[in-house]
């Protein structure tokens, strides 16, 4: 029962991590970087193997893509395969792209798994070697995984070769996956702390794989949208994919208890520099108070003069400050009495300087002390500023999205040729479309937030 009682805690713990990091989102980022990524790669693939394979490798091409296009679009693709002027800039070009894409898709995993671990992100420079680093762990794992795929193919398996090719497939994914895992938190972690997000991946990845393949043998109306359709199948694809990568990076940042306290809690929250402060201040004022106490010790207990001593008989034997009428907490001076003049004086020079000691400290009171209404015009300030940048950070980024993969379908389906590329590489690499569209949405929310700046304002001018 107890240990039921654990998985179902740690479940629960899973699901309010995940809802909290906001894995849809980041899942939806790692998406559009992945969707943008194989444009390239599949230009790259095209130049190629057109180049090593031939006609063999253009028939190939044709005859697999060839009942998804229509004639028209099958003269373009064989005048593309066939063509040679071009072929070796686009092979370049396609490569840069590749190359600055990709680590455009680990540079957004990167920071996915920052915000799901709670880390601050990483500087550029660490996440590109971050990046080409899981890239080549990727690429030598396939190939081992490839080489060793092709030996097992060429044995004679017979009736269990298709059992033995998903479990290929699986490896495959294990050692695609595990380095992902591994390098991408910005944190310290054991190898076994990646395994289970690893496993998670793997085996998620060949369900959604084989319910896809399904999905697309039984729905006869995904013909019918031609490259629209496939486009959005693919998109669909990659942020389901994506949005397991996400789910296995909770379930490792949680089985680590490496999750930060907005995520979990604060009972594992770390004293921070304030916290240490304010206890330091807290410490400085006692030590205040005891050096006060000191000095007061060291003021009464003088050594005492000749006349000290010629008078100690008489001081000693008359009435002492509350005898002779003297309120301590007055502000009245001693007076004589029957004591001796001296020690008159020096009881009215301690009360004096007691005095001044009393209202310094008065006085760093009150300067320590905070006035109620300003902190509740502070916070109520603060809410209002957090509200509304929580609006902003809410549906902006999805709009963005949406613009990207909007304008990314459309320079498909609507330009051809060179225009086709550069409205690509505008997307791929300056993202100009995104940045002015963000600039227009944030000038739009500032203006909108004038209002609330200006009352503000006001209320502080009143306070």
């Amino acid at each position: 029962m107890g240990q039921l009682a654990r998985t179902v805690g740690r479940v629960r713990t899973i699901v309010e991590t995940a809802q909290s990091a906001g894995i849809t989102f980041l899942a939806a980022g790692v998406a559009y970087y992945a969707f943008v990524s194989l444009i390239p790669l599949t230009i790259l693939t095209l130049a190629i193997g057109s180049v090593m394979g031939g006609d063999v490798f253009e028939g190939q091409i044709i005859e697999f893509v060839g009942e998804f296009l229509t004639p028209e679009a099958q003269e373009t693709l064989v005048d593309a395969l066939t063509a040679q002027a071009g072929r070796g800039g686009a092979t370049v070009v396609g490569s840069l792209v590749l190359l600055w894409s990709a680590l455009r898709l680990f540079r957004g995993l990167d920071r996915a798994f920052s915000q799901v671990y709670g880390t601050s992100y990483s500087s550029l420079v660490n996440e590109l070697l971050t990046g080409v680093s899981v890239l080549a762990s990727i690429v030598i794992g396939v190939a081992a995984v490839t080489i060793v795929g092709t030996a097992i193919s060429r044995l004679p398996l017979g009736p269990f070769g298709a059992e033995i090719a998903v479990v290929l497939l699986l490896v495959t994914l294990l050692v695609i996956f595990f380095p992902l895992y591994f390098v991408m938190p910005d944190t310290t972690i054991a190898p076994r702390d990646a395994v289970p997000g690893t496993v998670v991946a793997a085996v998620g990845w060949l369900l959604l794989g084989q319910g896809f393949q399904l999905y697309t043998t039984y729905a006869a109306d995904f013909a019918a949208y031609g490259v629209l359709g496939g486009v959005l199948l693919l998109l669909t694809w990659l942020y389901f994919g994506a949005l397991i990568v996400m789910v296995g990076a909770v379930i490792n940042a949680v089985m680590a208890d490496d999750v930060v306290e907005e995520l979990v809690g604060p009972d594992k929250r770390q004293p921070d520099n304030r916290d240490r402060t304010a206890t330091g201040q807290d410490r400085q004022l006692q030590r205040d108070g005891v050096r006060r106490d000191t000095q007061l010790e060291a003021m009464t207990d003088d050594e005492p003069t000749e006349d000290d001593e010629e008078d100690r008989g008489v001081g000693m034997a008359g009435p002492g400050p509350e005898e002779a009428g003297v309120d301590a907490d007055s502000d009245e001076d001693v007076t004589t009495g029957t004591a001796p003049k001296s020690e008159v004086q020096r009881l009215n020079r301690e009360l004096a300087e007691l005095r001044e000691q009393l209202d310094e400290f008065e006085d760093d009171v009150e300067d320590r002390t905070v006035d109620r209404d300003s902190v509740e015009s502070d916070l109520k300030r603060y809410v209002r500023r957090r509200i509304r940048r929580g609006h902003a950070r809410g549906w902006g980024p999805y709009l963005v999205l949406l613009y990207g993969t909007a304008m990314t379908i459309g320079a498909f389906v609507y330009l051809d040729g060179v225009w086709a590329i550069l409205a690509m590489l505008v997307l791929w690499l300056s993202t100009l479309g995104l940045y002015v569209l963000m600039i227009l949405v944030t000038t739009t929310l500032n203006v909108l937030g004038i209002p609330g700046r200006l009352r503000n304002a006001i209320g502080d001018w009143r306070s």
